[in-house]
């Protein structure tokens, strides 16, 4: 079977850790099910450390704290290409 790679929104891991009987808690547990890849980058984990850990979303710093280890230590760090296309 060929490895399905994806890049969790940070909506999808929220939502995982809000609801944990919902369709996101279903899309993360196959992750750590290893049925998915999780490819991400430092500031993706950034950004999931940014939005998981503030207060008025509720959510468990242990919790948090442990899909964020989770994630670095079974899923795969890439290297987002640097565009050198100019906007405008």
């Amino acid at each position: 079977m060929t490895d399905i790679i994806v890049v969790f929104d940070t909506n999808i891991l929220v939502s995982a850790l809000l609801s944990p009987l919902g369709n996101p808690a279903k899309i993360y547990r196959m992750f750590l099910t290893e049925n998915l890849k999780v490819a991400y980058s430092p500031e993706i984990i950034s950004e999931y450390k940014d939005v998981l850990f503030r207060p008025r979303l509720k959510i468990q710093s242990d919790e948090a704290a442990k899909v964020i280890y989770a994630i670095q230590e079974h899923g795969k760090q890439i290297e987002p290409p640097v565009s050198t296309h100019e906007i405008g």
